[in-house]
């Protein structure tokens, strides 16, 4: 069953490379391990330059293949033959992301395995469609992919640590729909070794095997991307951005610390303690850096690193201050380091902070301050999670979700970092040179909310098309969030109850509802309607719209009415809500224009403005709501406006005793069960293709709407059909029917409308109502052919000539 070797020749040139003269790689090696879970791990450490290195690792694949055991490797060098810790790495040649999910779904998750393999081939050619940057060799790991992207000469990661920890940032978020697995961002991480089996189901063994290779891709150090560079689907999670901070803090420059981490062996329980009781003084930064001097402790063991942690933390909290080097002599280590600080905890916060200016770009000379933006707004990106939009627009990462940041809310961010520095240094000079040179450095965002199959909630992103929760990730820039976490055993008795009062137990309608709450949880524009709740007052529309604004969340519903909708400053609350809910109680004799309002429910792009800054276009994500007693009127009668409007009826009534003046508060209790209720609607309706359900009261309320803003169209419908071929009815006798049929229903005088408004409408309306013609001219007079009209008896005086 042993591969051929040709899978680790290509690992090896990948890793290690050709020897080269002005590295000695003998003194660097190269690590591989043995896993079986039944036995020991067993270590061997090779010489990176060793002439025998295919053939060692092939013997030992072979081992592994006797005992049933997994073999990793690593693909940074080792300066020494110790294993598993970051320090003890040296050299590194390659990067590499581990991809073994897709669209949030676990590829080890799939049963099905039609469905596994489908996903499994949609994953690798996802990997392999990237055409900046692409990787040099994909390893099928047997579950996932390995991508390997190889440099063209040995990197010094003591030298290069926090640039090499930001590229591998950037390369494990490249794909947003299949992230990289994060444990490879630990710089000595393993990784399961090409030509070798895959042992974790004995009954399934799987090949470790390379799948494409292209030893042409070698890239420059600096061609790889850092985290924060201007590709924004990469930007850090809150998560990395943390950890990435805590390099901040000078630990191991203090003499104390250092000699820990270095001298395991040394460590005692005393020094263990002094050593928690300096770094609790930095809370959970200083966590992680006691469990790297931890880790090399005989005794070393996660547990009680944390509980004793935790105690040093509580200590803190009531009072207690950080050891002093006096006491730290007395348990065992007398070097001091070159400070008057009584403590080491208050040493290493002194170097932080002055080391903190010159990280910010502001320096002294000669006790003038020199500010630089460049250096300013890099570290600053460090700290915050920003993107901007439009070159105009920050947002900032908070709790899952994407926010906008006004201009002065970042300048305050600012002035915050730099006072608590130091005080009294800040200037409004310095403050707008760093928010120029940040719209300059932050990620620029493209596309917002891209992600349509996903729903953003407080616990999560929830999957329409599998129905799970997964984690939030800055990658997929969501700027809705709904204000409720996911439970999908909430129920909603009493609001499904009030629904169908409020529809007067119509099915047809409730389920209209169901899936019209359903949309509008989403960032999708798709269905390309506005709504309008028509009815008189003391219907429940107001209460139902009240409860569907709780549901989104209040910060993502704007409030614009028709009219205001023509305002390209006022346009500018669009911007980041998913729903536009308004009630339109009075509407103009001169009816709403047409153009913003089909251009926004179609999510067109459209100009907004804010005063004092420079328009941007924007593609609205909001849904158009309306609660009107009486349908607008629009001098617009195009088809293309009413098919944009879906008309939903309330015809209750509920007054006296049938009206309860609590029900909001009871059913804004209900929420959690409001959204699985609304979740059912939206997969009927993405089912359906975006159809919603069938009606024929909200047809007929749509027709009657047609009918009274376009008197044309129902003239057509109700005097116009499709005659024999050689038929043809003349232009001139068309109008003069219509300006009989207007007269005998009260439509008042028609002649106000123009030749050219009246034959545009009805030809639209003749194509919606599927009235083929053609247009003749015999004799002077004008046709149109495949036409007949009814036949109406009178007349009315009425100068026709203009029509012709």
């Amino acid at each position: 069953m042993l591969k051929k070797s040709s899978d680790i020749e290509l690992f090896l040139k990948t890793v290690v490379g050709t020897p080269s003269s002005e590295i000695d790689l003998a003194r660097h090696f190269i690590e591989i391990r043995l896993i079986n879970p039944l036995y020991s791990t067993k270590c061997y450490f090779f010489a990176a330059d060793s002439i025998d290195l295919e053939k060692s690792f092939t013997d030992i694949v072979a081992e592994s293949q006797n005992s049933n055991s997994n073999v990793y490797v690593s693909i940074a060098l080792r300066h020494s033959n110790k294993s598993g810790k970051n320090a003890d790495c040296s050299l590194l040649r390659c990067f590499i992301t581990d991809h073994d999910e897709l669209n949030g779904v676990k590829l080890k998750n799939i049963e099905d395995p039609t469905k596994k393999a489908t996903a499994r081939q949609e994953l690798l050619e996802l990997l392999r469609s990237e055409t900046h940057i692409p990787p040099t060799l994909i390893v099928d790991s047997g579950n996932g992919f390995h991508c390997y992207y190889c440099l063209d000469y040995f990197v010094d990661i003591r030298k290069h640590a926090d640039s090499i920890k930001m590229k591998m940032q950037w390369l494990n978020r490249r794909y947003p729909q299949a992230p990289g697995d994060p444990a490879m961002l630990k710089i000595s991480q393993p990784i399961r070794l090409p030509g070798s089996w895959n042992f974790k189901d004995i009954n399934d063994v799987k090949s470790c095997k390379i799948v494409e290779y292209h030893p042409e891709r070698q890239y420059k150090f600096s061609d790889i991307p850092n985290s924060e560079s201007k590709s924004a689907a990469t930007i850090l999670s809150k998560k990395s951005k943390t950890s990435e901070n805590t390099s901040f803090y000078p630990f191991w420059e203090c003499k104390f610390l250092n000699w820990m981490r270095e001298n395991p062996a040394e460590q005692t329980y005393h020094l263990w303690f002094a050593a928690a009781s300096t770094l609790a003084f930095f809370g959970e930064e200083g966590r992680e850096a006691f469990h790297e001097l931890s880790s090399g402790y005989p005794k070393y063991s996660q547990p009680e690193i944390n509980r004793l942690f935790d105690d040093m933390l509580k200590a803190r909290s009531e009072g207690i201050g950080p050891i002093t080097y006096e006491k730290i002599a007395e348990y065992g280590f007398s070097e001091k380091d070159d400070t008057d600080a009584a403590s080491p905890a208050i040493y290493i916060q002194h170097l932080y902070k002055n080391t903190q200016l010159e990280k910010m770009g502001i320096t002294f000379k000669e006790e003038r301050l020199i500010f630089n933006p460049n250096i300013f707004a890099e570290f600053f990106i460090r700290q915050e999670e920003l993107a901007i939009y439009e070159g105009k627009i920050f947002y900032c990462y908070r709790e899952g979700v994407w926010t906008r940041l006004e201009d002065y809310e970042l300048l305050r961010k600012i002035r915050d970092l730099i006072q608590d520095t130091r005080r009294n240094i800040f200037s409004t000079g310095m403050g707008n040179s760093a928010l120029e040179m940040l719209r300059l450095a932050v990620p620029q965002v493209q596309n917002l909310d891209k992600f349509k199959h996903l729903i953003n909630l407080k616990n999560g992103m929830l999957n329409l098309n599998t129905q799970e929760l997964i984690p939030h990730d800055p990658c997929y820039f969501s700027t809705i969030q709904l204000p409720i976490a996911y439970n999908p055993d909430a129920t909603c008795a009493s609001f499904k109850k009030f629904v169908n009062q409020i529809m007067d137990d119509d099915p047809e309608r409730v389920c209209v509802i169901q899936e019209f709450f359903g949309y509008l949880l989403t960032a999708d524009t798709v269905i390309h309607k506005a709504f309008f709740l028509f009815g008189e007052g003391s219907n429940g529309k107001s209460l139902l719209l009240d409860i569907l604004t709780n549901l989104i969340g209040p910060v993502n519903v704007s409030n614009l009415s028709l009219s205001d909708l023509d305002n390209s400053f006022r346009r500018a609350n669009l911007v980041g809500k998913t729903a536009n809910i308004a009630t339109e109680n009075e509407i103009s004799s001169k009816g709403f224009n047409s153009q913003f309002f089909k251009a926004i429910v179609s999510g067109d792009r459209i100009q907004v403005e804010r005063k004092y800054e420079s328009p941007i276009s924007y593609a609205p994500l909001c849904k158009l709501v309306f609660a009107v007693n009486n349908l607008p009127y629009s001098r617009d009668k195009s088809h293309g406006l009413y098919r944009r409007m879906f008309i939903i009826p309330f015809n209750r009534r509920f007054e006296g005793k049938d009206a309860d003046k609590h029900l909001n508060e009871k059913l804004l209790t209900e929420l959690p069960g409001i959204l699985n209720w609304a979740l059912k609607g939206l997969v009927r309706l993405r089912q359906n293709d975006y159809e919603f359900t069938n009606s024929s009261i909200i047809n007929s309320a749509v027709n009657s709407y047609i009918e009274d803003q376009n008197p044309i169209h129902l003239f057509i419908s109700e005097t116009v059909s499709i005659s024999e071929v050689s038929e043809r009815v003349a232009k001139a006798h068309i109008m003069e029917s219509y300006n009989l049929w207007c007269h005998r229903n009260g439509l008042g005088d028609t002649t106000k409308i123009s030749p050219q408004k009246f034959w545009n409408t009805f030809r639209a309306s003749c194509k919606e109502l599927a009235l083929p013609f053609e247009q003749q001219v015999s004799n002077g007079t004008r046709y149109l052919k495949g036409l007949s009209i009814k036949e109406m008896e009178g007349s009315i005086p009425s100068p026709l000539s203009q029509f012709l």
